[in-house]
């Protein structure tokens, strides 16, 4: 029978490899350390295998383009009443955040890039609460749809 530290490992590397998770994400579902977790990242080669399982950085980046392509599609199609400024404000600078993140190392890397840009960005420019969920909405879709 394994040792509970290594199936913990296994859930972890499939959670992180696989599943997209951050090492933050999964230290508080697992209830272990984030430290641990990053320790078994580098120490295994886990965003390598991250990298090949997503189909390398520049699959990833074109992927994470063409979703937000898609998105502002849709927001082209959508009722002029039902897009406000901040809305396709937010989504155009969120692809060009990303543009410029292609160099970015990894997956997570290109997320915490965007991440740090985008929140601040929207929070400044959309005083409308509903608007503001809506395009945390948005940005949700976009990592699911990047995990995939």
């Amino acid at each position: 029978m394994p040792r509970p530290k290594t199936v913990e490992r296994g859930v972890a590397r499939k959670m992180y490899v696989e599943e997209g998770y951050t090492p933050a994400q999964i230290a508080d579902k697992l209830k272990i350390s984030q430290s641990g977790v990053a320790k078994w990242v580098k120490k295994y080669g886990w965003l390598e295998q991250r990298e090949q399982h997503l189909g390398g950085r520049k699959s990833v980046h074109e992927r994470a383009q063409a979703i937000l392509r898609a998105k502002l599609a849709e927001l082209e199609e959508m009722k002029p009443e039902d897009i406000t400024p901040g809305l396709i404000d937010s989504v155009t600078k969120l692809y060009k955040i990303v543009d410029r993140a292609r160099e970015t190392v990894g997956l997570f890397e290109s997320a915490v890039v965007v991440a740090e840009e985008f929140v601040p960005f929207v929070r400044r420019r959309v005083p409308d609460e509903k608007t503001r969920a809506v395009i945390f909405e948005v940005w949700e879709e976009f990592l699911e749809k990047v995990k995939d």
